[in-house]
């Protein structure tokens, strides 16, 4: 069904498109971010249809995309760095953009993941 969007997703819409909002808004742009601040976790080269998809739903959720990305390089859980996981675990890109996730990196609960294997 074909609708017109709404006020909200105009906004939005225009927002991505010229890289305005959370700093950076551009699905290209919130790659490289990832790329920099997370040198540790696997690398990405494409922005697929997908992970345009979860981006701007991250972003319509106005996370912010430089405070997830800097929490997951700082994590020695998420980055395979700590002793509990052998890094047998690393997140990476899709991971950090599941809404699940996502809200969990950005709430510290992934420090108890880490503890749950202790």
């Amino acid at each position: 069904i074909d609708r017109a969007p709404s006020e909200d997703e105009v906004e939005y819409n225009i927002n991505i498109k010229e890289g305005e909002g959370n700093g950076r808004g551009n699905h290209s742009e919130i790659k490289e971010l990832y790329l920099e601040l997370c040198p540790s976790l696997p690398k990405i080269r494409t922005v697929s249809p997908i992970r345009k998809k979860a981006i701007s739903a991250r972003a319509r959720e106005k996370i912010s995309f430089e405070e997830l990305f800097s929490l997951a390089e700082a994590s020695d859980f998420l980055t395979g760095r700590d002793i509990i996981s052998k890094g047998t675990f690393r997140a990476d890109f899709d991971w950090l953009l599941n809404p699940n996730n996502c809200t969990k990196v950005l709430e510290g609960k992934e420090k108890d993941y880490a503890n749950a294997w202790t």
